[in-house]
């Protein structure tokens, strides 16, 4: 099987459009925005969908995760939807974070990430987790490793997987997303993949308000203790997850997780 064909059968991409103006933070004179709303109507008028707990994909959810705590960075809050509405959410942590910081020893510094990854995933509500213990920063779109992932794919036979995007510059990320999308060709059951942004903005076509469990989201990134300094996930991720938010006009949507989904065909 070849890992590297680049080719995605099937698999059509669906935008949304959300006819709607910037909503900022804070207050901006009328005439100011009346000139935002006229570019932004003037501009090609395509924004994510805004999908709300309701609308959110069903079923069986399987989320990869390149090292434990992007999960949660990425998609923690619609995790938390997800567990909520009673579907079985399984996260897959591909490698063993051991480079995650320099000053602990390797194999501690592993076992200390693990540890705060099952912390976070009982906050969030996932059912079932698997480390398949990779290098950290040794991910490679190998045959093998394409059907390691593959294989896990197929053991919970979800309806949806999130991954992180194809956008994202760390390496271990890149192949991460590599190696599911391309993946997904080889199975015989439909399925939607969806992938998050953790480090690098992504071009999203949807846009899921978490609002509601952001309390909670925070809950789980706080158990990444190790990975609070020399800056803290827990106040970038907020901060992103509040910038998200900057197309929408509703004063009561106030942080949002941006995805990009498709949906893969299986070929007969």
């Amino acid at each position: 099987m070849d890992c590297h064909v680049p080719a995605r059968r099937g698999r059509q991409t669906a935008f949304g459009f959300h006819q709607t103006i910037v909503q900022p933070g804070i207050p901006m004179p009328d005439l100011l925005t009346s000139l935002v709303r006229r570019r932004l109507r003037n501009a090609t008028g395509i924004y994510p969908t805004l999908v709300t707990e309701a609308d959110i994909a069903t079923g069986r959810v399987l989320v990869f995760s390149p090292h434990p705590d992007d999960e949660t960075i990425g998609c923690g809050g619609t995790m938390r939807l997800h567990a909520l509405r009673g579907d079985d959410v399984t996260v897959i942590v591909v490698t063993d974070g051991e480079k995650g910081f320099e000053h602990e020893s390797k194999p501690d510094y592993a076992r200390t990430r693990r540890q705060e990854a099952v912390d976070a995933f009982a906050r969030l509500g996932v059912r079932e987790h698997v480390f398949l213990g990779l290098p950290d920063g040794g991910v490679t779109v190998s045959d093998s490793n394409c059907d390691l992932v593959l294989d896990a794919i197929r053991r919970v036979d979800p309806d949806v997987i999130y991954c992180p995007s194809s956008e994202e510059l760390h390496c271990d990320h890149k192949a991460t997303a590599s190696l599911v999308l391309g993946a997904v060709d080889y199975l015989s059951s439909d399925v939607q993949t969806i992938e998050y942004e953790v480090s690098q903005p992504l071009t999203a076509n949807i846009l899921v308000d978490i609002t509601s469990v952001e309390a909670e989201k925070q809950a789980a990134l706080s158990c990444y203790t190790s990975q609070q300094y020399p800056q803290s996930i827990s106040e970038l991720c907020r901060g992103m997850n509040r910038f998200r938010a900057v197309n929408l006009d509703s004063a009561d949507i106030r942080f949002v997780e941006a995805f990009r989904s498709s949906r893969h065909q299986a070929v007969s």
